[in-house]
Formats: structure tokens, C-alpha cells, sequence
């Protein structure tokens, strides 16, 4: 039987090691895991919770501990914490296998959420759900760079994920005002940019326009107004991105029934074929109506209002109800009912709102 003694080495397991060569010289630092790049990014001041010690190394792993009249003779300054600060600014970090792979999975997310943020479905207007997107870029075989940022990517792969799904750069809500002089020079400019007006008024001898246009227009836009004379033009952005459903096309008409009717009346509507029918579905019978003595309950989630309290509840146990809640937590716009029976890709949208 053998007896295990304590033994009085230090072994290196929460430490990511900074190296830095100067002079010849090389020379390492000791920080936490995942605290570098904080630094680095301003997102963490204090560099207590980055260094696991201010020593200075010329070898973590054996500790080797550099001299200071080697740090004076390279740094010109023999204070450690100095050295530090210089060597986590400009050093290379040692990054782990596991490390490397938590940076390339969360970079890869945030591509993906770079397309949920800034693009839309262009046959409803509506952004994708997360995971759908990032299933539709496995499939395509999209590989993250580390030296170029999410939005870089994303924008730059787009083409190239319109062959999979169709997926566009959501419009973006401008509001110029210009003075009447050069309100047909402005006119003239936004129909060769393609864009949209969507109100236009006169006030005070300005003109006031909301617009919606492609995001790589917006530069051309901007260096309009900015070369009118000064006090000419003002622009405002007011959304980067338009997303929602009302920027679909009403292709609804569903009346809703009263309480006693057997039956109600759809219109689906098959964008993929152009086919379209109307049939009458049974609503399901619902518990014995409990009247609520000319209360109202309301669904401030999907807007819609009951006056029997059955009714009401059964409601908040639909899935129309649910993929609504799903989409508020994201700051999304909810669908009505018609939407989310009848929109032919909102079936596949239901499934990944279960993880979105």
C-alpha cells in the first residue's frame, strides 16, 4: 500500500500566459482565462482581475522569473506593473485548443446574429429565428475568420446564403427635411435610389420626407444632403432596419366569429403555388362558456380581447400564443392569428422558436 504525500508544486491550470519578445528577449506574463481580451476590449479597468501576478516571467511554465535589470535595460523602466500593462497591450496570448474553439463558436453565433439583426425574409418581411439561420450557414459550409468582425462576415456571405433560403438586407426608415428650393433635387434622388416615400408634408417653407431605402444607399444619401448649403438638409435615421409584418401586404380577410357560431371561414393563401381556397373549418368546442358578467379579458401579448373567461384561458395555452411570447423576449412585432395559421413558412419557424 502506497501513501500519497502533498507535494509543494504549483501546477498551471487557470492561467493563460501572454508572451512578448524585444530585444532578443522574451518574456511572459501570467493572467486569468478569458480576461485578455476584456482588457483589451475596455470592457474590464481593473488589472487585478486580469493578472494572476505582476511577476514577469522569461518562462510561466518553469518559473523563471525576469530580472530587473532586464527589464530596465528593454523597457526602460523596472516596474512591473508597467512592463504588464505594455507586454497585455502588445503581447500574443497563448490561447488553448479549448479556448480557440469557445472564440470560433461564439464568433460564429454572433454572425448569425448579425443576419438576424439586420436582414429579413422578403416574403413576409419578418427577421429568421436564430437557429434556423445558423443551421442554414452548416449548410452551406460557412467557416468563421478570426481577423475580420461577425458583421464583416455576415454581409460578405449573405450572396452566397441567398442560393439556400431566401434572405435579404432588411431597408432602412430615413427622415430628411430640405428646404422647398431643393425639394425636386431630393425627389429626383431618392427615385434613382429606388427608395420608398412614405409621407411627405410641408411645414414652414420645409419639406419633410420618411423614406425607406436599401442600406448601400444610405452613403449616397447622406452626401446628398450633406452637400446642400448649410441649414439646407437635415437626415435622421430612425430605423437600421425594417422588420415586422407591416411591410406585408394584407392578403388576409378571416372574420372572426361570436361565440355561438359553429364554423368559421379561412382564406389560405399559398404564396409557393399561387393556388388559393376557401373552406370552413370547425372551431374546436370549447368548456362550457362561463359568462363574465360584461367583463372583457384581454391578451396584451398577441391584442386580442375575450369576454368568456374559458375562452381566455384556453387562449393563453395556444401555440399562437406561445411563438407570440417568443418573439417579444427577442423585441420582435407579434403576428396576428391569420399570419400564423396561414403563412406557409411560419410552420418551420414554430420549431426553432422553441430554441430561439
Amino acid at each position: 500500500m502506497s501513501l500519497f504525500q502533498p507535494i509543494g508544486q504549483k501546477r498551471l491550470t487557470n492561467i493563460a500566459v501572454v508572451r512578448y519578445k524585444k530585444g532578443g528577449k522574451r518574456f511572459e506574463i501570467a493572467c486569468y482565462k478569458n480576461t485578455v481580451g476584456a482588457w483589451r476590449s475596455g470592457a474590464e479597468k481593473d488589472i487585478n482581475e486580469v493578472l494572476q501576478t505582476t511577476t514577469v516571467f522569461d518562462n510561466v511554465s518553469k518559473g523563471v522569473v525576469a530580472k530587473k535589470d532586464l527589464l530596465k535595460k528593454v523597457f526602460g523602466t523596472a516596474d512591473e506593473e508597467a512592463v504588464c500593462r505594455k507586454i497585455l497591450e502588445e503581447g500574443a496570448m497563448q490561447v488553448s485548443d479549448k479556448e480557440r474553439e469557445m472564440h470560433f463558436d461564439n464568433l460564429y453565433r454572433d454572425v448569425a446574429n448579425v443576419l438576424v439583426e439586420k436582414c429579413v425574409n422578403p416574403e413576409n418581411g419578418r427577421p429568421y429565428p436564430l437557429e434556423l439561420l445558423e443551421r442554414s450557414l452548416k449548410d452551406v459550409h460557412f467557416s468563421v475568420d478570426p481577423n475580420k468582425t461577425a458583421k464583416q462576415q455576415a454581409l460578405d456571405f449573405l450572396p452566397q446564403l441567398q442560393k439556400s433560403i431566401p434572405i435579404e438586407r432588411a431597408w432602412m426608415r430615413l427622415s430628411i427635411q430640405v428646404s422647398q428650393s431643393a425639394q425636386d433635387e431630393l425627389l429626383g434622388e431618392l427615385q434613382a435610389m429606388k427608395s420608398r416615400v412614405e409621407s411627405k408634408k410641408t411645414e414652414a417653407s420645409r419639406l419633410f420626407v420618411t423614406c425607406a431605402l436599401e442600406p448601400s444607399c444610405f452613403r449616397r444619401c447622406d452626401q446628398f444632403v450633406r452637400s446642400l448649403p448649410e441649414g439646407g438638409g437635415q437626415l435622421e435615421v430612425v430605423a437600421l432596419a425594417i422588420q415586422g409584418s407591416s411591410s406585408m401586404p394584407e392578403i388576409f380577410d378571416v372574420a372572426r366569429p361570436s361565440d355561438t357560431s359553429d364554423a368559421t371561414a379561412r382564406v389560405c393563401s399559398d404564396s409557393r403555388q399561387g393556388n388559393v381556397a376557401s373552406q370552413a373549418e370547425p372551431r374546436p368546442v370549447p368548456a362550457p362558456a362561463v359568462k363574465s358578467g360584461g367583463r372583457v379579458f384581454k391578451c396584451n401579448t398577441c391584442g386580442v380581447e375575450y369576454t368568456v373567461a374559458n375562452e381566455h384561458r384556453e387562449h393563453y395555452k395556444s401555440k399562437w400564443h406561445s411563438f407570440n411570447q417568443k418573439l417579444k423576449s427577442k423585441g420582435l412585432p407579434a403576428v396576428s392569428e391569420a399570419e400564423f395559421d396561414m403563412d406557409p413558412l411560419m410552420g418551420e419557424e414554430k420549431n426553432d422558436l422553441d430554441e430561439f
